[in-house]
């Protein structure tokens, strides 16, 4: 799949998944969308959503994956190409939270507190393995397990029916 084909199915997820429970959470929220500068700009910080809970503002990640619910994958490296280098996410999101919606039998969500992730991953993301994608930016990252993530990190661990 091209990185056009994996933006759309995520988005298809997104909405199928999370935008119910931004409708039922915040009272009012925006989708990052990336089609003009301001946009562009806060997509650029690791932001997806910003929602709003009376006065107080929440941004958040998404990450969303068809996979098993085993593990998830920490982004060390957006692109590893030569000449094109650049950090992964797990070093340039700003965002409050990332919501990591793993898809399966199920759709499982987890939030994941974004400061104590790069905390712990700092100290201890090395230890797991390495993969690269097969897209054309070659991303780099660790995969590391859910059970090993500590509560500081992962917030809520839910299930949501399909």
């Amino acid at each position: 799949m091209s990185f056009h084909d994996d933006l759309s199915r995520s988005q298809m997820l997104r909405d199928k998944y999370l935008i119910p429970l931004y409708n039922s959470v915040f009272d009012s929220y925006s989708l990052v969308d990336g089609t003009d500068d301001e946009s562009m700009c806060i997509q650029h910080m690791g932001i997806d959503t910003v929602g709003r809970i009376g006065d107080r503002t929440v941004t958040i990640e998404e990450k969303i994956q068809e996979v098993p619910y085993v593990s998830v994958f920490i982004e060390e490296k957006s692109c590893t190409n030569s000449g094109h280098e650049s950090p992964g996410w797990v070093y340039t999101c700003t965002a409050d939270y990332i919501f990591y919606l793993l898809i399966h039998t199920d759709a499982r969500l987890l939030i994941l507190n974004t400061v104590n992730l790069k905390d712990f991953f700092l100290a201890r993301g090395k230890k797991y393995p390495q993969k690269m994608t097969a897209q054309y930016n070659h991303t780099a990252g660790r995969v590391i397990p859910i059970v090993d993530l500590p509560s500081t990190v992962l917030l809520l661990d839910s299930l949501i029916p399909k």
